[in-house]
């Protein structure tokens, strides 16, 4: 620069100079936003190493101790900021949004609303049908039977015992999945309304059929004027009306084999 003041006929100049540099900023980059699972591998975060930089990344604009490396493992969701400082003091900044979302639910149930087991009959009309308790946000559907691929319905109808599972995927590219046993069994018991005690063989004692599938079987009878004639707890088909007179009987019949249950009540006749 050249100052030049003239005054009373004098000219007098005077001249200076410096040199300027402008410096680049540092280049940073620490790429787009990431969007994770729950239980997945936490995303790396990283911008381009040089030397003589210095770096200190923040997390919601709350400066992270000790995190002062051209990288950070996003743990945590939120947004994720750099301030990279070069050798000549220049700043630049860059950010990321990092979410991670919760896994889906999976609940699986049939229409009476089991969650962990279900009996099945091979002749059951109509067959049970599996579901989810809800299906939010739910994109994609795999079901296996015992590991083998089934379905990519929303739903299953059982076709056989088994552990049936499904493998969903959500709206953010989250999977998770859920099991349910389904096992075979009688699908009703059957009570006969007769005995005759004549040992033929036939009809000679008090038969509930399917019955000893259930662990747990009661069986009290009792005469038309409300008396208990015989009771048996467990009870095994054996039941041959004792020397009771012929004429009509009633029954309460309590089974249950820790997934099914009920009680029977009922008449039948002893035919001598």
């Amino acid at each position: 620069v050249t100052i030049t003041n003239s005054a009373n006929n004098f000219t007098c100049t005077a001249t200076a100079s410096m040199n300027l540099t402008i410096n680049a900023a540092p280049a940073v980059n620490i790429g787009n936003d990431v969007s994770q699972c729950t239980g997945d591998t936490p995303a790396t975060l990283a911008t381009s190493d040089a030397p003589g930089n210095t770096y200190q990344w923040q997390l919601n604009n709350n400066v992270i101790a000790g995190a002062t490396d051209s990288s950070i493992t996003a743990t945590n969701a939120g947004t994720y900021s750099v301030l990279v400082t070069s050798v000549n003091g220049c700043t630049a900044t860059d950010n990321a949004v990092v979410s991670i979302n919760a896994l889906p639910n999976p609940v699986i149930q049939d229409e009476k609303q089991k969650l962990d087991s279900i009996l099945f009959c091979v002749t059951q009309t109509p067959a049970p049908v599996l579901s989810l308790v809800s299906n939010s946000f739910i994109q994609t559907y795999s079901w296996t039977l015992d590991g083998n691929n089934i379905s990519t319905n929303q739903n299953v109808t059982v076709t056989a015992g088994g552990q049936y599972e499904v493998t969903v995927v959500d709206s953010n590219g989250c999977r998770n999945t859920d099991v349910i046993r389904v096992i075979e069994a009688p699908c009703e018991i059957e009570i006969f309304n007769v005995i005759t005690p004549n040992n033929d063989g036939k009809n000679d004692v008090f038969e509930v059929k399917n019955l000893l599938d259930f662990p747990k079987r009661k069986l009290t009878i009792y005469n038309r004027w409300g008396k208990k004639v015989f009771s048996a707890d467990p009870y095994n088909n054996d039941w041959d009306g004792d020397n009771l007179a012929a004429g009509v009987y009633y029954f309460v019949l309590e089974y249950d084999n820790g997934i099914q249950s009920d009680t029977k009540k009922g008449s039948f006749n002893i035919i001598r």
